[in-house]
C-alpha cells in the first residue's frame, strides 16, 4: 500500500503547488485492480499484480542469466533484467487519474469515460467534472470568467521522476488537451493532466501533481486555436497566444 502525496498547480506553474482536502491518494494493487474494468485503454489481464511488481515491489522484476564471454569490444551489451511495458505504465497512469477523480474529486465511474483515437491528438479522458475540481481547488484558483464546462479533457502521464513527469505533462499532454480543445471549443481552457512519479528517488517518493488548466480570456483562445491545424497543436506549449491565455502557463 503506497499513501501517495497529492498536489496540484496551475497549468505548467511546478513549482508553485498547493494542497486541496485529500493530501494522499491511497493506491494498492486491489485498488488498480478495481478500477480495471473502466480505467486503462490497453486490455491487460490482472493489472493488480502488474502493479505490485512495477511500483511496490520493483525489486521482483526477473534478471536474465548472465552470459558468460559475451564481448565487450563494442558498444552493445547484453539485457540484464525485464524493462517495464509501455502499455502497462501507460494503463497504471491512466488507471491512477480515474482513482484521483474519484477520491480526490467524488466522482463515479459514470463520470470517467475513455476517448477513442480517431486521427487526431486525443486525451485520454473526458470527465465530468462540472465545476466540482473549482470547488476543491479554491482558494487557489482563480475565476475563468465563463461557466465551465460539463465534460472536461483529462490526460494521465507516469513516469520516473518529477522533471520527466513535468516535461511530459507540458510537451506531450498538453497538446493532446489543445486539440480537444479544438473539436470542443466550449471546453477550451479547461482540462486537467494527471502526472505519477511512480518511482522512489533521491529527491522524493511517489506522488502525483494534477496540473489544472484554466482559461484568461476564452473567447481569444478559441479563436487562436481555429486557426491551426494539427502540427501547430503539436506545438500548443510554445505557442505565445495559447499559453498567454492559460492561467499558470507563461
Amino acid at each position: 500500500m503506497l499513501n501517495v502525496e497529492f498536489r496540484m498547480c496551475l497549468g505548467f506553474d511546478f513549482n508553485k503547488t498547493f494542497r486541496v482536502k485529500q493530501r494522499t491518494v491511497p493506491l494498492d494493487a486491489p485498488d488498480i485492480e478495481a478500477v480495471a474494468s473502466f480505467a486503462g485503454s490497453c486490455h491487460i489481464h490482472v493489472m493488480g499484480a502488474h502493479f505490485a511488481d512495477y511500483i511496490l515491489l520493483p525489486n521482483r522484476i526477473p534478471a536474465f542469466p548472465p552470459i558468460p564471454g559475451f564481448p565487450t569490444a563494442h558498444r552493445f551489451d547484453w539485457l540484464k533484467a525485464k524493462l517495464l511495458g509501455k502499455d502497462v505504465l501507460g494503463n497504471i497512469g491512466e488507471s491512477v487519474a480515474a482513482i484521483v477523480a474519484q477520491v480526490v474529486f467524488d466522482l463515479q465511474a459514470r463520470d470517467i469515460a475513455h476517448l477513442q483515437v480517431k486521427g487526431l491528438k486525443t486525451p485520454d479522458y473526458a470527465m465530468r467534472f462540472n465545476n466540482t475540481i473549482l470547488q476543491h481547488a479554491q482558494p487557489h484558483c482563480p475565476n475563468p470568467g465563463v461557466l465551465p464546462p460539463e465534460w472536461w479533457p483529462v490526460e494521465s502521464k507516469a513516469a520516473d521522476g518529477g522533471g520527466e513527469r513535468n516535461r511530459r505533462i507540458r510537451e506531450e499532454a498538453f497538446p493532446q488537451l489543445a486539440s480537444y480543445w479544438k473539436e470542443v471549443p466550449s471546453s477550451a481552457g479547461f482540462g486537467l493532466i494527471c502526472g505519477f512519479q511512480h518511482k522512489t528517488t533521491t529527491r522524493q517518493s511517489p506522488n502525483i501533481l494534477a496540473s489544472l488548466f484554466l482559461p484568461k480570456n476564452q473567447g481569444n483562445l478559441q479563436a487562436r486555436l481555429t486557426t491551426m491545424v494539427a502540427k501547430n497543436i503539436k506545438k500548443a506549449h510554445q505557442d505565445p497566444v495559447i499559453t498567454g491565455e492559460i492561467h499558470g502557463c507563461r
